[in-house]
């Protein structure tokens, strides 16, 4: 059994986008036929942004969990690939990440040392990657990857 996810068919409500992604070229759609248009004609990574706010369930939960016990606002997004989905390229993230890996799998290079060569890491279904704020990564995928990512800001919860 798997736990429901945003991107699931009828799942993702209205409200949330989808934000295709290749390097830095983001391109958000609500509309569903302009959406697979836009993917047919370029395939890329597909993110679910804020899915902590827009959708219900378990992600929401999670997100406010984890939030209350580092004391930071937690964000959380859904990315989904294929394999030949273009991504965002080597990158580093300015907070720290949490990856839960839901169903497929994802390589990760992790250049701990950015002069120095990168560590490879397979995520499979279940698995929980943590990257710290500052390590540049890239990613690919072997097959079929959706993997959420709950980023925990520098952003005090109010009242801490």
């Amino acid at each position: 059994m798997s736990l429901p996810l945003p991107s699931d068919p009828g799942a993702r409500g209205p409200e949330q986008s989808v934000t295709l992604v290749a390097g830095d070229d983001f391109q958000r759609e609500t509309d569903e036929a302009a959406l697979a248009r836009r993917y047919a004609a370029r395939p890329r990574t597909r993110v679910m942004e804020s899915i902590e706010t827009r959708s219900d369930g378990w992600p929401s939960l999670i997100s406010l969990r984890l939030a209350g016990m580092v004391r930071r606002r937690v964000v959380c997004s859904l990315y989904e690939s294929h394999r030949q989905d273009t991504t965002m390229g080597r990158h580093q993230d300015h907070w720290d990440g949490v990856i839960l890996q839901m169903r497929g799998t994802k390589r990760w290079q992790l250049w701990e040392d950015p002069s120095g060569q990168p560590r490879e890491v397979l995520t499979q279904t279940g698995d929980v990657l943590l990257i710290p704020q500052g390590v540049e990564h890239d990613v690919s995928t072997p097959d079929y990857s959706a993997h959420l990512a709950f980023a925990i800001t520098d952003q005090p919860l109010a009242g801490s």
